[in-house]
């Protein structure tokens, strides 16, 4: 797991500068700032000012709540307290009206500058506890920044529509508030690149991530406590998924038709593989059956051209579907079962029909 989890890193920061750990550093993507502050104090020094010319900042919230211009030393870095706007998510502070230049709080102010604030506007509805944002695929930003409060309610869930496509959306934020990555919240993104699920997230729902078709890699941890069907589904560049959260089961489809994904280890917690969770995994080589599964479904793992190993830890041996491992080289691919199981696999259910492939671990 260590091993899998540098190797995403690495990956990751090279591909997509904003995931994981490099996400912090990536410099075109906003702030990844989601807490939205009292905007009683416009602005925090954060280095000590220095004697000499005084210069003005003045502030265009472009509706938001007024913030009085303020008066700084020359050579003061500031970081501006954010605005708040109905219905709004607060997406930086810029330089220019276009929202091309993005102010930087760590450098010395200089001269007279006039900041614009920069929003995103979110459909919302009511749930229980807070929020929910819907239709967030319509959206059209390429990095977004997902709040923790909107109108003064939590944002607990993320959901979209499964007709969508979205070329547009790159990077986004997510806050520690979000309890659920909600049914086709990402689905259609196709220039997705970078995205860090927080370690608040319980659900992530059926084909959140479908058709994301530039994400890499995807970091899911210990909160997740449910993944839903076709959750990655068609994520035909996601090369690396790390899961470290005992999830009970891999779904339908899951990842199906992950053409590139090479490293994925499946919880010790799961009990259940279901129909075509791996199926048409064509770069996917080795996979370890945890020994507390007790179900294999349907074309599981069909088209895994490129599989060699099949680690099978299960001293009870599960069920088995139809075409399990159907249209994967049989001249190379071994299943390999816990010592005296051999025979037990070799001879009952859809196990015999990989007789031949079938030996004992060392």
């Amino acid at each position: 797991m260590k091993t899998m989890t540098k190797t995403m890193s690495a990956v990751l920061c090279l591909a997509a500068l904003g995931f994981a750990s490099c996400k912090k550093d990536a410099a075109t993507t906003p702030e990844p700032t989601t807490e939205q502050p009292t905007p009683t104090n416009p602005s925090t020094p954060t280095n000590p000012p220095v004697t000499g010319t005084k210069y003005t900042i003045t502030f265009e919230t472009n509706g938001g709540n007024v913030i009085q211009a303020i008066t700084v030393n020359g050579g003061t870095a500031l970081t501006l307290q954010w605005p708040i706007k109905k219905d709004n998510g607060f997406q930086g502070w810029y330089t220019d009206s276009n929202f091309k230049t993005k102010f930087e709080s760590n450098k010395p102010i200089s001269a007279d500058i006039k900041v614009y604030a920069k929003w995103v506007a979110f459909a919302t509805e009511e749930i229980t506890g807070g929020v929910k944002i819907i239709n967030f695929n319509l959206l059209q930003e390429e990095n977004i920044i997902i709040p923790r409060t909107i109108n003064d309610k939590a944002v607990l869930e993320i959901s979209s529509t499964s007709s969508t496509t979205n070329t547009v959306i790159k990077n986004v934020t997510l806050p520690e508030s979000l309890k659920t990555i909600g049914q086709y919240a990402f689905s259609n993104c196709n220039a997705l690149e970078t995205l860090f699920i927080p370690p608040s997230v319980e659900t992530i729902a059926n084909y959140a991530f479908k058709d994301c078709k530039k994400l890499m890699g995807i970091d899911i941890g210990p909160s997740v406590k449910t993944i839903g069907e076709g959750a990655f589904s068609d994520c035909n560049t996601l090369m690396l998924v790390n899961i470290t959260s005992s999830i009970p089961s891999i779904k339908a489809q899951t990842f199906f038709n992950c053409k590139a994904l090479k490293n994925i280890t499946i919880p010790n917690s799961v009990t259940s593989i279901e129909g075509s969770a791996f199926a048409n995994c064509e770069a996917l080589t080795k996979i370890t059956i945890p020994a507390l599964v007790e179900n294999i479904g349907d074309q599981a793992f069909i088209n895994c051209k490129a599989l060699t190993e099949v680690f099978v830890n299960a001293t009870t041996r599960p069920t088995l579907g139809d075409k399990a491992f159907y249209d994967t080289n049989y001249s190379v691919l071994k299943i390999k079962v816990p010592v005296g199981k051999k025979v037990d696999y070799q001879t009952n259910g859809n196990w015999a029909t990989y007789t031949s492939m079938i030996e004992e671990q060392p």
